[in-house]
């Protein structure tokens, strides 16, 4: 709608990195994966009109953050755990922080840095639909 571009971090590092997140992680460990997602954003252009997904576990690198912060409008999609299960059912992803925690703990943990970075937080329910949220962005936007 915007016409802006779209940045998925993830994907600029599997790109990259010529591997899908999961296998990242599994080659290089997790504290090498944070320093190469936080090495993407400070690489990217902000200058231009851009929409960027920046990978939920960019909220442990605290100068990156203050960077998405500085030169943007940071929303956070506060999307409710029994909807990130459901999303996350079956599929081979990658999760920075996973292991040794249950999803709600990591959930819990992520929540409150979310919410510490955001600029604005925007509530996802279960009966939110991709048309609304969009409309709801473009509110906060304008």
């Amino acid at each position: 709608i915007l016409q802006y571009r779209f940045i998925d971090v993830d994907a600029l590092l599997e790109q990259k990195e010529e591997l899908r997140i999961p296998e990242i992680l599994a080659k290089y460990g997790e504290k090498h994966f944070l320093k190469l997602e936080e090495k993407a954003v400070f690489s990217l252009n902000l200058r231009d009109n851009c929409i960027i997904s920046p990978g939920g576990s960019i909220v442990y690198a605290e100068q990156a953050m203050m960077f998405l912060k500085s030169n943007s409008i940071v929303i956070f999609l506060d999307v409710p755990l029994n909807l990130i299960e459901k999303r996350l059912k079956g599929a081979p992803r990658g999760i920075v922080g996973l292991s040794g925690k249950s999803l709600e703990k990591l959930y819990f943990e992520r929540q409150t840095l979310y919410q510490k970075y955001a600029d604005v937080a925007l509530k996802i329910s279960e009966n939110s639909d991709s048309d609304s949220v969009v409309r709801e962005v473009l509110m906060i936007l304008k």
